[in-house]
């Protein structure tokens, strides 16, 4: 139809308008488009009505656009839904009574045009008046470049860090100015996204993470910040290889299963076997089991476990090995283990670094090619 082809059309080219011009010159097209409408919506002629229908999607398809960033504008970037459905349950208590009086107007006015002309004139012409009376407003009160953040926003936006407040994100992403840091958060670009992520220091950021109180870990956990997973946009579902430990492979032998190597050092008998029970207790769905080695090994065995586990497992083997884990210990119950025992700090925090920087060496490689 006409008014698909005028919208595809339309689509790419709005975007290019906003980013070149900027949003205020949206607010002039929208008082031209609506002028037009108005002006030509009574007529019976076909060319006068195809330059009706052309102002009407133009002037949706800027609104749909305009209205988006508008709220950005003024929106932190978490709580962008909650303020996009306060706009629209406004929007729409706030038109019930027009709507409302258009009907009535219908059903009291003589049957025939007149009875559907009046109210789109009442329709048209008052919605004129409002968006010069809102260009004008627009024009004298300009929206803030990003929008004002209030405490907790903040703490949220860079729990997602490890971070305390935004200042110390920057830091970790290598950013120098707070304007620019939160415009990347508000972003619905994908691209922009993955540039933040790849901006990350992680070596930075466990030293800021280092700093902080266990508390901090722990609430960042019970809140699901972080579950320090790896990339689930890329994962394999329903794979069909078993958990290392399960009954289709046979148990660790220390001459028939040599010791892998980890940064040029022989991976010993006791991690080995420490890695075997573990697995074995989460292919049995063991969650007391878990939460017992995880509060009375070694911290360093546990991350020295981990790697072994790494080395020996497939890809597809790992993901459905964190799948399982986060089954049984979700984040809530792992941060009462933290606050059980603090030493799981240091090994949190080797683990979040180490996921991390392969999501990050992951998109790396990928913008590469």
């Amino acid at each position: 139809s006409l008014t698909g082809i005028v919208g595809l059309a339309l689509g790419p080219f709005c975007g290019i308008l906003a980013d070149h011009f900027g949003m205020h010159t949206f607010v002039v097209v929208f008082v031209i488009m609506q002028i037009v409408e108005v002006a030509t919506c009574a007529f019976p002629v076909w060319s006068v009505q195809v330059a009706c229908v052309l102002a009407t999607v133009i002037w949706n398809a800027l609104f749909s656009l305009f209205i988006s960033r508008y709220l950005l504008k003024y929106s932190p970037p978490n709580r962008y839904g909650a303020v996009q459905g306060l706009y629209i349950l406004l929007v729409m208590v706030a038109s019930a009574p027009w709507s409302c009086l258009g009907l009535w107007l219908t059903a009291v006015l003589p049957p025939g045009l007149t009875a559907y002309r009046v109210p789109m004139f009442v329709y048209g012409g008052s919605g004129v008046a409002a968006m010069f009376v809102y260009a004008l407003y627009y024009f004298s009160h300009p929206p803030p470049e990003v929008p004002h953040l209030l405490e907790d926003d903040e703490v949220e936006l860079a729990r997602n860090f490890g971070c305390g407040n935004l200042e110390e994100v920057m830091q970790v992403v290598q950013i120098s100015e707070r304007s620019q840091l939160i415009k990347m958060l508000s972003s619905t670009d994908p691209d922009i996204m993955h540039a933040l992520i790849r901006r990350i220091d992680t070596n930075k950021m466990v030293e800021i993470m280092a700093e902080r109180p266990v508390e901090d870990i722990a609430q960042m956990m019970e809140a699901g910040d972080w579950d320090g997973s790896t990339d689930d946009n890329h994962a394999e579902t329903g794979s069909r290889e078993p958990l290392l430990g399960s009954n289709d492979m046979e148990p660790f032998d220390p001459q028939e299963d040599p010791p892998t190597l980890e940064n040029g050092e022989e991976v010993d008998d006791e991690i080995r076997r420490l890695g075997q029970q573990y697995v074995s207790l989460i292919a049995a769905g063991d969650a007391a089991g878990v939460k017992h080695l995880f509060l009375t090994a070694p911290i360093d065995n546990l991350w020295e476990m981990t790697l072994d586990l790494e080395q020996r497992e497939s890809e597809a083997q790992q993901k459905e090995m964190d799948k399982a884990f986060e089954r049984l210990i979700p984040g809530k119950e792992f941060a009462k283990m933290l606050r059980q025992r603090k030493e799981l700090r240091g090994y949190c925090q080797k683990l979040m670094k180490r996921q991390l920087d392969k999501k990050i060496a992951g998109m790396r490689s990928g913008k590469e090619r």
